[in-house]
């Protein structure tokens, strides 16, 4: 592609081009997987034992590698690709990973999703959120009122010096 300047745009050209693995971490040693998904395999293998390791990340203690660690250490455990994809979108991919979780039963390490329609995340979130939602409205409503209450009383003083 030529972009305004009449320079081929090789930014625009890799991302149509794209290719991603969907790929699983296992261990011949227990039935446990954990499925996902990147754009870099290799990459994405050393951040994963980054994770791992490493107690100041945030990951460090996701059921993932807590799950390798207390299972003889993140050698004990190999990668393997199920699927490599070309895709237009990172979206694609994600969707592909989460049909891979949904169809394997052993894939109990993933704790979040890899894809969620917003709708439907937004209907579960509220689902289980209601109660907790009503009580914040109705504190909300209450300061509102306060706040309302306190300025009519404000323009009433006002009007009457």
């Amino acid at each position: 592609m030529i972009n305004q300047l009449g320079m081929e745009d090789t930014f625009r050209k890799s991302i149509a081009k794209q290719e991603g693995v969907i790929y699983k971490i296992y261990s011949d040693d227990v039935d446990e997987i954990y499925i996902g998904s990147t754009l870099d395999f290799e990459k994405r293998k050393i951040l994963h034992k980054r994770c791992c390791y490493n107690k100041r990340s945030i990951k460090y203690n996701y059921k993932l590698y807590k799950f390798i660690r207390t299972h003889g250490g993140f050698y004990k455990f190999k990668f393997s690709i199920l699927e490599e994809v070309k895709l237009q979108n990172k979206s694609q991919l994600r969707i592909l990973e989460q049909d891979h979780i949904l169809r394997n039963q052993n894939a109990v390490l993933n704790t979040n999703n890899a894809y969620t329609d917003v709708k439907e995340y937004k209907k579960k979130y509220f689902k289980e959120h209601k109660t907790q939602h009503k009580l914040y409205m109705r504190e909300w409503r209450k300061r509102k009122q306060h706040d309302i209450t306190r300025r009519l009383d404000n323009i009433k003083i006002r009007k009457t010096d």
